[in-house]
């Protein structure tokens, strides 16, 4: 096949393309708080200052029909007072949606893992730890469009949350 009838081929073919705006963009987030009572006590034993450092992605693809936002973020929580409870955690969403002439949908979802300041009774007092937990959302809708002025939607959420185990082997679900 010879070299200059590829040219004219290719700039006379008729493909379906769309053009994509990819997006990456880094964010960075941190905060300080103080709480005079953490664990919810009559008589509170201490205040803490909270330092959560928040490095994260936000990304996606935006086109003509639709697009795509998902963020990834990393927690890192320093508690000034009581380093044991220091905790890193992991947070996930993502978010499609698409439309057609007059259908849309949409899917919104998202996967934490998050802690929770846990309080267990021992012979010797309490004991405060962290106790992660994993928590898992999906929530898709559709919109169905009968006119300008009306349409009719379906919406659906599920959520999942699970506790890891802690030492007594009493796990929360």
């Amino acid at each position: 096949m010879k070299k200059g009838f590829l040219v004219p081929l290719t700039l006379c073919a008729s493909l379906t393309c769309q053009a994509g705006d990819y997006f990456f963009e880094p964010v960075f987030n941190s905060s300080e708080r103080y709480n005079s009572n953490l664990f919810m006590r009559q008589v509170p034993l201490q205040g803490n200052w909270i330092s959560t450092l928040s490095p994260g992605i936000n990304f996606g693809l935006r086109h003509e029909n639709g697009e795509l936002n998902s963020n990834f973020t990393w927690n890192q929580l320093f508690y000034t007072n009581q380093t044991e409870l220091n905790v890193a955690e992991q947070l996930f969403s993502a978010d499609y949606k698409h439309k057609y002439e007059r259908l849309e949908w949409n899917l919104t979802g998202s996967y934490n893992n998050q802690s929770s300041i846990n309080t267990e009774a021992t012979t010797t007092g309490l004991i405060f730890t962290q106790l992660m937990r994993k928590q898992l959302s999906l929530a898709p809708t559709v919109t169905y469009s009968l006119n300008e002025q009306s349409s009719v939607s379906l919406d659906y959420s599920y959520n999942n949350t699970k506790y890891e185990k802690n030492s007594n082997n009493v796990y929360y679900s």
